[in-house]
Order: structure tokens, then C-alpha cells, then sequence
């Protein structure tokens, strides 16, 4: 549901940011479901608690900003105003990566398959556990030849290709490869 949206602030600033669209969409509800819960003096759980969790997805925050300036790529995340942030060397980026993972109970030839679901998949797992997913990543150098892997998004195997060209813009943007495993 929350997509990244890439930002460009500038020639030496590219950031990755939650659409406003469904902050505004969530933070409606609430306020609707907010009036419905007490409408007529009765308190009503039920929209109470979907107003609720509205509410907090309206809150949720996730950006990344890399910045060239000051040689950072900055994670955010949390319920506005509470965010964790995370600070990474920008030349410590090696690579971009888009990774394609099997489903539960597949193995790598299955994971060339174009299909969530087929002979291929395990019996008795869930339908939702069988899907491909796809993970953007960026690979970071760490005290010598150590590597770090951060995740930045995983998605179903459909955003295949919005996933994939956030790592393009930033891969193109941090001048690092983009390294693609289907």
C-alpha cells in the first residue's frame, strides 16, 4: 500500500518518501470514524478502534534522504512525531540492490517462475506465505572487507518493477551499481 515516492531536491539531494495521498486518505478516515464513534452522545467501539488504527497509519512515517553535501544517507521511521533515525556513510554505499526471493518451501529454479502460485508451490503453506517478494537494498561497506546489507523496502514480486527503478534513481544518484538477482 505505501509506495516510495522519489524526490529530487536539487542536483545533490535525492530523497524516498511516503505519498501524501494516503496520509490524507488515513487521517480522513479517522476523523470520520472519530465523529462516528461519538456521534449522538454514545460512545461506539468499533469505529473507535478503526478510528484508531486510522489514525496511526495517517502518523506512520517513512523517508530515506541520501545527500551528497553532507555524505549521509538518513533513514527515518516511526509515528510522527516520534521517528527513529538512522545515519550511514553515503561512501560507504557499494551497490544498490534489487533481490527477488523464492516462496516458502521453493527452491531457486522455482524462483524464476513468473507466477505467485502453481505446481510449484508447497502444500499445506498459506496462499500469502507462497508469494515472491522483492527486496530493495543497499550494500555498504563496513570496517574493512565486511559487508552490510540495509534493508530499504520488500514488496510483492507485482511492484517488481517500482522497486526497481527506485534502485535505478538511486543507484544512478549515489554513482554505485545496481545489482538485480532474479
Amino acid at each position: 500500500m505505501y509506495q516510495y515516492r522519489v524526490h529530487h531536491r536539487g542536483a545533490e539531494r535525492l530523497e524516498l518518501r511516503v505519498g501524501w495521498f494516503w496520509r490524507v486518505f488515513f487521517l480522513a478516515c479517522c476523523a470520520f470514524l472519530a465523529w462516528a464513534a461519538f456521534h449522538g452522545g454514545d460512545v461506539y467501539p468499533l469505529p473507535a478502534v478503526m478510528g484508531i488504527i486510522c489514525l496511526v497509519a495517517g502518523l506512520y512515517n517513512e523517508r530515506w534522504a541520501f545527500d551528497r553535501n553532507a555524505g549521509q544517507v538518513v533513514s527515518y521511521v516511526g509515528l510522527f512525531p516520534i521517528v527513529r533515525r538512522r545515519v550511514y556513510d553515503l561512501q560507504s554505499v557499494t551497490a544498490v540492490r534489487v533481490l527477488t526471493s523464492a516462496p516458502i518451501g521453493g527452491s531457486a529454479p522455482e524462483a524464476k517462475r513468473d507466477h505467485d502460485s502453481g505446481p510449484y508451490t508447497a502444500p499445506g503453506v498459506p496462499r500469502v506465505l507462497q508469494r515472491r517478494l522483492v527486496r530493495l537494498s543497499l550494500r555498504m561497506r563496513q570496517d574493512g572487507d565486511d559487508a552490510l546489507s540495509v534493508n530499504m523496502q520488500t514488496e510483492s514480486q507485482r511492484r517488481h518493477e517500482h522497486l526497481l527503478m527506485i534502485g535505478r534513481a538511486v543507484a544512478d544518484f549515489c554513482r554505485v551499481p545496481l545489482e538485480t538477482f532474479d
